[in-house]
């Protein structure tokens, strides 16, 4: 935000790297209000959702990951397989066998699913 104030233009890719990264160093609540700003300010691409929702799987937060999943379907179409994957080993963690094979049916319909 200061560098932001002092006029610095940071690419996309830093600012989801920090999505990646605060939440693994215990600063989850900054990374939520870097996620919103990013979507505020239309900087929020595939990769920012995808690394939202590794973040939030990584903190534990499995709802909120399936809403930013929902949400990278209605703002950017088919998640690609990086996003069903992360979504697949929510469903696991959060023993839910049952949606990890749904997703993964869907995954296979709407794509073909790579090796992983």
């Amino acid at each position: 935000i200061a560098l932001e104030g002092k006029g610095v233009q940071l690419p996309i890719r830093f600012y989801n790297r920090m999505i990646h990264a605060l939440p693994r160093h215990g600063y989850s609540d900054r990374a939520d209000v870097l996620f919103s700003r990013m979507i505020q300010n239309g900087l929020a691409d595939v990769n920012t959702y995808v690394n939202r929702m590794g973040s939030l799987v990584y903190c534990n937060r499995m709802d909120a990951a399936a809403q930013v999943f929902a949400d990278l379907r209605a703002v950017h179409g088919t998640p690609n397989e990086v996003a069903y994957n992360i979504m697949i080993k929510s469903c696991l963690e959060g023993k839910q066998p049952a949606q990890a094979l749904e997703l993964f049916a869907q995954m296979k319909a709407e794509s073909t699913p790579n090796n992983i």
